[in-house]
């Protein structure tokens, strides 16, 4: 409650009388003293508040620069996987000469008078061979020559297979997990098959021309044709780069336009297309790769 009372002077004095029985003072206006000591407060946690937001900055770029620069960090991790597709670019467009041996084996699909002639020894089946290459990369495209020998046993009786083939490779910028490169194979193949006997009239005469219906003379055969290979491969991008395994498949598809009887070379009437699905796993040598 509030009183005023006069002095002896006659001037009106006005007190704050504290609640008795609370001992508190009645509410009413902040004293100086006390509004003197809000703003005090309120300035401490404003600065307070400063503080903390400042270090709170401070903490996320020093965890950002340490993040960057931690060796066993995401920051680490990305580098030496774009160093490591780098390398792996590079190891799949190798320059200079190149070596290789590889083994094949493939199951020859006859079809014309082909499949006339050797149907009369008997069956096809899979044909085994081994072949070496030459060839010369320019980066992701390339050049390869190479010659093959295969078995060829119809009807179980021993022969052989010859081939020679000019290849185109191109390496596209594609990998499998950065360990494999892969190529793509197209190219001209000449192929030849036989060095089998035929007894006295065993040779289909009615499939070549110049025989009329007199009946084949006894004889060593062959039949020689022509066409494309196209293919695919995944060669090993190994840290050795001078030396890598190479898997392809392909297919040769070839027409069979002259059959050699004894020595004498026939046409074919019917040469039809024949194919030739194959695998063949290779070791290639690059002594000047860089």
């Amino acid at each position: 409650m509030r009183t005023w009372i006069t002095n002896a002077g006659g001037n009106a004095v006005r007190m704050r009388i504290t609640n008795a029985g609370t001992g508190h003072r009645p509410f009413g206006k902040r004293s100086k003293a006390g509004r003197h000591f809000a703003r005090r407060v309120a300035a401490g946690s404003n600065a307070r508040l400063l503080a903390c937001v400042l270090a709170v900055g401070a903490g996320l770029v020093g965890a950002t620069s340490a993040w960057a620069q931690a060796p066993d960090g995401s920051g680490s991790t990305h580098r030496a996987a774009s160093e490591a597709n780098t390398r792996a670019q590079t190891l799949s467009s190798p320059r200079g000469l190149r070596l290789g041996v590889d083994l094949t084996a493939g199951r020859p699909f006859l079809r014309g008078d082909a499949a006339v002639i050797w149907d009369r020894i008997g069956s096809v089946g899979i044909v085994e061979g081994f072949g070496v290459r030459l060839g010369y990369d320019f980066g992701r495209l390339g050049l390869t020559l190479t010659g093959e020998l295969s078995e060829f046993d119809p009807g179980d009786r021993a022969g052989a297979g010859i081939g020679f083939a000019a290849l185109l490779h191109w390496r596209p910028q594609l990998t499998i997990g950065r360990r494999f490169g892969s190529r793509i194979t197209a190219g001209y193949v000449r192929q030849g098959y036989g060095g089998i006997d035929f007894v006295q009239g065993q040779f289909p005469a009615e499939v070549v021309e110049g025989f009329g219906s007199r009946p084949a003379e006894a004889g060593n055969v062959y039949a020689i044709g022509d066409g494309v290979r196209f293919g695919f491969g995944l060669e090993a991008l190994t840290s050795l780069s001078f030396l890598r395994a190479v898997v392809d498949a392909s297919v040769d598809a070839v027409t069979f336009r002259q059959a050699s009887l004894e020595g004498f070379s026939y046409s074919l009437l019917e040469p039809g297309w024949s194919f030739y699905p194959r695998i063949s796993v290779a070791l290639e040598l690059h002594p000047f790769s860089r």
